[in-house]
């Protein structure tokens, strides 16, 4: 699967950007790309094992 048919970068920015501004936050960063990322979770069940 190609990232381009699970993630858009730029609706992620523009979305992260109207919550910081919501919020008053100062950090871009959400977390929720990192917990979904296959990428990631490939590697968190690699290092928790069976």
């Amino acid at each position: 699967m190609d990232r381009e048919e699970y993630y858009d970068a730029h609706v992620c920015h523009e979305y992260i950007l109207d919550l910081m501004r919501e919020k008053g936050l100062s950090s871009k960063i959400c977390g929720v790309c990192i917990g979904v990322c296959p990428y990631t979770m490939d590697y968190v069940e690699r290092a928790l094992g069976p």
